[in-house]
């Protein structure tokens, strides 16, 4: 981390140095209230050990983890907190210990002032298990998804019993292995076993999983209006204000595969101008940004993977392409402190919508497009020359 640090430029430490402050203020926003989904997990435990089902007791912030999971973390007892925070912390060690997932959190760090967001504090302070199931994921697919895939895919298929949306974590192997046959295989041995082990808990639990499915079923879809309770900041929370929830989310998917082929169309001739290094970079962080983006009950920590990738394939095309960087830096700089100043006026930090997501997104995609038309200038020049 530190080695990373010393090769960030003046701009992007300036940024770093004006982040760490905004850490600190929004640390002292939620002191002492810290580890609030830490508290639903400890109470649901104690009501699971007193033989009462938690998924009826907690109404408020409710606990909405299959019973498979509440029964592993039952072996915790009164050690509770002390296991789920020396995990939390055994995890930590594994990210900073690799260089993407170093990246990542850095990018999303200088995202903050840059984009006016808190999305890895406040996820970091709530104590929610996702972030660090996310943090895990994504250390072990930047080492073993284009080599050892199958193995990758036991890592998913473990913590997709946890959450099941991270079985989209396989898409990475679209963009990262090799072979589509063996690639295919893998994740279907893999969805399938998922499936089985999920479903198999309304066979040996039915009471407690028929529980599970209505605390879910209130905590997410709520009534029949709109996209639902507590369902984040993603492509499908917005249509489905206007649609159907189910042609919502088959417009949800459609978009993703939409910008997916699109950006890749598009992103060709840049890929291959950047260094060897900055291509499998870029690679990465674009697959993470589309593998992110499919969740429909995207929330926010899941949004602080979109504004650290994101950020990160900015400032690397800030840095690789041609005539790019210095006319580029003044005008998103520019633009970021009016836009700081603005959202600074207009509402508290922890109140303002997610939406800056795709605020973010626009930028890079922005960016993208100009950056083919400066490389297919210089092409077309190179060519006139010759």
């Amino acid at each position: 981390m530190i080695s990373l640090i010393k090769n960030l430029d003046k701009v992007q430490k300036t940024i770093l140095i004006f982040t760490l402050i905004l850490s600190l203020n929004s640390l002292f926003h939620y002191y002492p209230n810290f580890f609030w989904d830490l508290n639903v997990y400890s109470q649901a435990v104690e009501f699971y050990l007193k033989d009462i089902s938690p998924y009826r007791e907690i109404t408020e912030l409710r606990f909405v983890y299959s019973p498979y999971v509440l029964i592993v973390l039952s072996f915790f007892g009164e050690y509770f907190y002390l296991w789920m925070i020396s995990i939390y912390i055994l995890i930590l060690v594994i990210s900073l210990n690799n260089k993407y997932t170093q990246e990542l959190l850095l990018y999303s760090l200088i995202s903050a002032p840059i984009f006016y967001n808190d999305f890895l504090i406040k996820s970091f302070a709530g104590g929610n298990l996702t972030i660090f199931l996310h943090l895990l994921v994504i250390a072990a697919s930047s080492q073993l998804v284009n080599r050892k895939f199958f193995l990758f895919g036991i890592i998913v298929l473990t913590v997709s019993i946890i959450k099941p949306y991270f079985l989209a974590y396989l898409g990475l192997g679209v963009f990262l292995y090799p072979s589509f046959k063996k690639l295919f295989m893998h994740s279907s041995a893999i969805i399938i076993s998922w499936a089985l082990i999920f479903y198999s808990q309304f066979y040996f639990f039915n009471e407690l999983s028929n529980d599970f499915l209505a605390s879910l079923n209130s905590q997410i879809i709520g009534s029949d209006e709109g996209s639902g309770k507590d369902i984040g900041i993603s492509i499908y929370s917005i249509l489905a204000n206007f649609t159907e929830r189910g042609k919502a989310l088959i417009f949800h998917f459609l978009s993703i595969i939409a910008i997916a082929y699109i950006s890749f169309y598009k992103l060709q001739s840049i890929f291959f101008s950047l260094t060897k290094e900055n291509k499998v970079k870029f690679l990465f962080f674009f697959s993470l940004i589309l593998v992110t983006l499919s969740n429909p009950r995207m929330k926010v920590y899941d949004y602080w993977i979109v504004s650290g990738a994101s950020t990160g394939l900015i400032f690397i095309l800030l840095r690789e392409i041609p005539n790019l960087y210095g006319k580029s830096k003044i005008y998103i700089f520019t633009g970021a402190i009016f836009y700081t100043i603005y959202m600074f006026s207009k509402a508290n930090m922890h109140s303002v919508s997610a939406y800056r997501v795709y605020v973010i997104l626009l930028i890079l995609l922005l960016l993208i497009f100009y950056s083919k038309k400066l490389i297919l200038r210089k092409s077309e020049s190179k060519l006139a020359k010759e």
